[in-house]
């Protein structure tokens, strides 16, 4: 058994060969073994992330934020020109996958909660392909980004980020390798949550209880013999911790994420109420 659900040699066998074999690697976002970890986002859930994002760069700034938004909506589609994801026209923004616009919501969401990013050093658990990374690099001025993630996948976001001009400085971090040592901002979309329990622990004891800023969407669809934490024992774990709704909420009708932040601004967004 592996230590978290994407840890199943099916992902990090389909990663390893997309980085050997071009011809897997141009079509890489397409395929069936990594949608079943990223890239499954449908059109309308895309729809749903676009209406989230003009909400938050509204509240974030008003009219001048909204014309800023637009200036670096090209830059954000360049995540698109690599591993020929599935793309959707959208009304008023044009043509671009809905992973890249989940991106894209991540980022407004992380300035909504603590404000400019710029001369953070951010650690991401979970960090893919590098897609959450380059969009987060092209818009602020962060000092570093540090991507924790199985070594395979480290792998196959080296050559994706490759392509592009990162301006921050980017570490690739093997869980194996990792020391203890405290970010301005600690990120995860789901990867944490799904880790087992023990696997937690490691990243608690090394990372997240040293980071001053936290954000991680938290899910609640691991095996039994994971014993990972829930949501609210994490909460009661991490320092200042406060769950929040997901917005939007991405996990279905019969379920609902937690979003776990520490360390945000005072002053937040109506919208974002606290869960009970």
């Amino acid at each position: 058994m592996g230590t978290s659900l994407s840890d199943n040699n099916k992902f990090p066998d389909f990663c390893i060969n997309a980085v050997k074999n071009n011809d897997i690697f141009i079509n890489f976002r397409q395929n069936d073994i990594l949608n079943e970890v990223l890239e499954h986002i449908s059109f309308e859930k895309g729809q749903t992330y676009y209406n989230n994002i003009l909400v938050n760069v509204k509240e974030n700034g008003g009219l001048k934020k909204l014309i800023k938004f637009y200036y670096y909506l090209n830059k954000f589609k360049e995540n698109d020109n690599i591993g020929n994801p599935r793309i959707y026209k959208y009304p008023y923004i044009g043509s671009i996958s809905p992973t890249t616009l989940r991106y894209i919501n991540e980022l407004t969401e992380l300035e909504s909660y603590f404000g400019r990013l710029d001369g953070f050093n951010i650690c991401e658990i979970g960090g893919g392909y590098g897609g959450q990374c380059r969009i987060i690099d092209t818009y602020f001025n962060i000092s570093s980004y540090s991507i924790i993630d199985l070594l395979s996948v480290l792998d196959l976001a080296k050559k994706y980020m490759s392509h592009f001009n990162i301006k921050s400085k980017v570490e690739f971090i093997n869980p194996g390798e990792l020391k203890e040592r405290q970010y301005d901002l600690l990120i995860s979309n789901y990867a944490f949550s799904e880790c087992d329990r023990s696997t937690q622990d490691y990243y608690l004891d090394n990372v997240i209880n040293h980071s001053k800023r936290g954000y991680i969407i938290y899910t609640d669809i691991n095996p039994k013999e994971y014993n990972s934490y829930s949501a609210s024992e994490i909460i009661g774990i991490i320092n200042g911790a406060q769950s929040f709704p997901e917005h939007p909420d991405t996990a279905g009708e019969n379920s609902e994420n937690t979003l776990v932040v520490w360390g945000h601004n005072q002053m937040i967004s109506s919208k974002k109420v606290k869960t009970s």
